[in-house]
């Protein structure tokens, strides 16, 4: 069943049941109504009666009583009669007859019946025992209420069939932006995140307008952002795939030369008897494949730092500082760890270390520092303390706002509700990237993917 005819549904239902406790009061009053009103006519009839038969001159003609009796003629709510001695009609009034007469299961409704008054006729104008009967006719005062009732009812039909096709128009007319709201939501799984719904309409709408436009400009900037992110990745792997490519050159390339030229040298001196030199050419080999070796482990262990942490955060932080010192001997690397007896789990040691990696790697990259400076440290409160100073070329040249690894690194931290800020170092030169993170980390919910 639609919104629509649901709504309808329900406010007819309402209508129909202010329409039957409308009807139930209105028949209430009715009942008081009538039985005020009949009242007061058999009171004012009563009234006429006796002082027309009491006053004293009054003639006594036989005809005076006829004449009384048709007096009432016309009356809506009073019928008098004349009986003889024997309960005979003498005479009768004939009450006025205004309208159709309501149904019979209203008059019940009102519940009231009529009401009598007997008069007796003095002996000067009847014989003894002769009377005047007095009746209430409550019909012609039901029939005004019953056509006042149908006439308000009707009233009240017209009025909920106007409201049913004000809403009817009035909900058609929401919905339509209901189906906007529901068009814009389908283009934005579709991918098209410049969907935008117009904020004008009532002050709901216009909430709801706004909160979608915002977050499609959130999603879409989501997008540029991980576009961007994407091309920096790809620029950063083809970065390392050179300088791979540049270490196997130039640290692993002479050696291996090294071990074919004197591989070559055994089989020759092989052939020429000379035992002595095979035996330092095979030396040679031995301490080029060493060489060979260590730089192959240095090279993994920089590829997959995560190996690294099994022996420690400090392990892996020293094993980091010598593989960039044998790369830039000229850079003097200070480290400062105080984390002894603090409650470090692996994740928070994991962001710790790619926080120094990334760090390092910007300011030798981009800031061609002399010094550079790391501070882990354990503070008071269950945090963890993390800085990573430089007195290179600064934020100008490492470009900060709109680097990959910078942003990673920030969302790193946040992941473990920790605060992360990248500035100026204190004195003239140089950059200083900063985390704190609680140790104790709270249960998170998942967040949304962005796309």
């Amino acid at each position: 069943m639609s919104l629509r005819l649901r709504l309808i549904l329900a406010i007819s239902a309402m209508l129909l049941l202010a329409l039957a406790v409308g009807g139930a009061m209105m028949c209430l009053g009715a009942h008081a109504s009538v039985l005020t009103e009949m009242r007061g006519a058999m009171a004012g009839a009563q009234d006429v009666a006796r002082e027309s038969l009491t006053h004293d001159s009054v003639d006594a003609k036989p005809a005076f009583v006829p004449d009384l009796v048709t007096s009432f003629d016309g009356q809506r709510h009073i019928r008098a009669t004349a009986l003889g001695p024997l309960g005979e009609v003498w005479a009768q009034s004939r009450p006025a007859v205004s309208g159709d007469a309501p149904p019979a299961w209203f008059r019940a409704l009102v519940g009231v019946k009529p009401q009598a008054a007997r008069l007796w006729l003095p002996p000067r104008m009847a014989p003894a025992g002769a009377t005047l009967l007095l009746e209430t006719d409550p019909t012609n005062e039901m029939s005004e209420i019953w056509r006042q009732t149908c006439n308000a009812v009707e009233i009240m039909l017209l009025l909920a069939a106007g409201a049913c096709i004000a809403i009817y128009l009035v909900v058609g007319h929401s919905l339509r932006r209901f189906a906007a709201f529901e068009g814009a939501l389908r283009e934005i799984a579709d991918g098209r995140y410049d969907t935008r719904l117009d904020e004008h309409g009532p002050p709901e709408f216009v909430a709801l307008a706004r909160g979608f436009n915002r977050m499609a400009g959130r999603i879409r900037e989501f997008q540029q952002r991980n576009r961007e992110l994407t091309e920096q990745i790809l620029t950063l792997q083809e970065e390392e795939r050179a300088e791979i490519a540049r270490d196997l050159h130039d640290e692993v390339g002479p050696y291996l030369f090294a071990i074919n030229v004197d591989a070559g040298d055994i089989s020759r001196l092989l052939r020429q008897g000379d035992k002595a030199r095979v035996a330092e050419r095979a030396g040679s080999i031995r301490e080029a494949a060493a060489h060979i070796q260590k730089h192959v482990k240095a090279i993994l262990r920089q590829l997959r730092p995560t190996d690294a942490l099994a022996f420690g955060l400090r392990a892996a932080i020293d094993d980091l500082i010598a593989f960039w010192s044998r790369r830039h001997p000229d850079v003097a690397f200070t480290v400062e760890m105080a984390i002894q007896g603090a409650a470090v789990s692996r994740r928070i040691e994991d962001v710790a270390y790619r926080l120094v990696q990334e760090s390092i790697s910007n300011a030798i990259r981009h800031g061609r520092p002399s010094n550079v400076a790391v501070s882990i440290v354990a503070l008071p409160g269950d945090q963890l303390s993390i800085a990573i100073s430089d007195d290179g070329a600064g934020l100008r040249l490492a470009s900060p706002r709109g680097g990959m690894g910078l942003a990673g690194m920030a969302e790193r931290v946040r992941a473990l509700n920790g605060v992360f800020e990248i500035a100026a170092a204190a004195g003239a030169r140089g950059a200083r990237a900063s985390a704190r993170l609680p140790l104790r980390q709270e249960p998170q919910r998942p967040a949304m993917a962005a796309p």
